[in-house]
């Protein structure tokens, strides 16, 4: 798992609190997040913005992976002469912008 600063281990939706709203919590059963009341959206969107927040840290580290990827795929890509290779690299750019993002190094939130 990455070394960030969020709330370390799996995370998932552990319950609707007393005022509706879905509450994420750590394995650890520390509180990550609580969605907003369903006056300001319909429970089936928070509910799946909570499963979405959940995955958060699964997601991270999927990309952080993938990420690792990079020089592996270019020195095949240049090996096996495959075309177009250069245009597959803006996947890890995408990649890489979200992982700032989720560190808090990239802007927009």
């Amino acid at each position: 798992m990455t070394g960030g600063k969020h709330t370390s281990g799996q995370w998932h939706l552990s319950c609707w609190d007393k005022n509706d709203q879905p509450q994420i919590t750590a394995e650890s059963g520390r509180l990550v997040a609580i969605c907003a009341h369903e006056c300001v959206a319909p429970k089936d969107e928070l509910e799946a913005n909570a499963h979405l927040i959940a995955a958060a840290p699964d997601l991270l580290e999927a990309l952080e992976n993938f990420s690792k990827l990079r020089g592996a795929f270019q020195a095949w890509a240049v090996d096996n002469r495959i075309p177009g290779w250069q245009n597959d690299v803006k996947l890890f750019e995408i990649a890489d912008t979200a992982i700032a993002r989720a560190c808090g190094e990239g802007g927009g939130g």
